[in-house]
């Protein structure tokens, strides 16, 4: 009897801490430093059902819904996130309105950006780049302000992003930033 031997390599398992999100560092810098956590959304291919003699078909769909990306941040000590991020929710409201305060920068603004999310290797080496395409924050969560006694635990606020797709990429032109 032929015995066989298997090239499959031993798995190296994903680890939850090994990540880095951008967005845009020249409008927000905060946010690469401060995500927390990044929860990947799920992806939903609802089927198109058609009746037939009493008796419901389901078949493939015809459109993918994507969840909301969702992240926990961190708080800063001068809310320099919070601001950052609240700016980009009401500048998404008053695109084409012109506010005193945003004149100087309207022109080279923009209210979607791609949100990407460098998935590292257990060595902090880039192993995928998850691309959110044209993301635009959508909700800012409570910030709570308590003072119990115990551990230190400090401040974050969740956040959520709608998006249009998201894709995977291998790039290494991230690492040189």
């Amino acid at each position: 009897m032929a015995t066989t031997t298997s090239t499959l390599q031993p798995p190296s398992f994903l680890q939850p801490t090994g990540y880095k999100l951008v967005v845009n560092r020249v409008r927000f810098p905060n946010l690469e430093f401060f995500a927390q956590s990044v929860n990947h959304p799920s992806i939903n291919l609802a089927p198109a059902i058609q009746p037939f003699r009493g008796v419901d078909a389901a078949f493939p769909g015809d459109k993918i819904d994507y969840t909301e990306l969702n992240m926990l941040v961190m708080l800063d000590e001068n809310m320099q996130i919070y601001e950052e991020m609240k700016t980009w929710l009401e500048d998404t409201v008053y695109k084409n309105v012109q506010r005193p305060t945003s004149i100087a920068t309207a022109s080279k603004d923009q209210t979607e950006y791609d949100i990407s999310l460098l998935v590292l290797t257990s060595g902090n080496v880039l192993a995928r780049t998850i691309t959110y395409k044209s993301a635009f924050p959508t909700f800012i969560g409570d910030i709570e302000f308590a003072s119990t006694p115990g551990t230190l635990q400090y401040v974050s606020f969740p956040m959520t992003f709608k998006f249009t797709s998201f894709s995977f990429s291998y790039d290494r032109i991230w690492l040189m930033e």
